[in-house]
């Protein structure tokens, strides 16, 4: 793994929520380029998907 995909992950670790562009002015990369790596890193198998995380209660299931 690259110094910029370790980078992509290291921000994705901390806020999965950040924004291709957001990572893109803060590794001084275009937007294009960081979207590339990441698909890269998912093609590759470093990363494997993304979840969410929910509150069940809050969203209305009871019993699971």
């Amino acid at each position: 793994m690259i110094q910029l995909d370790r980078r992509i992950v290291d921000f994705l670790t901390k806020n999965a929520r950040m924004s291709f562009r957001q990572i893109a002015q803060r590794t001084d990369k275009s937007t294009d380029t960081i979207i590339n790596h990441y698909n890269n890193l998912m093609d590759s198998g470093d990363i494997r998907g993304s979840t969410v995380v929910l509150d069940i209660e809050k969203i209305g299931y009871e019993g699971i």
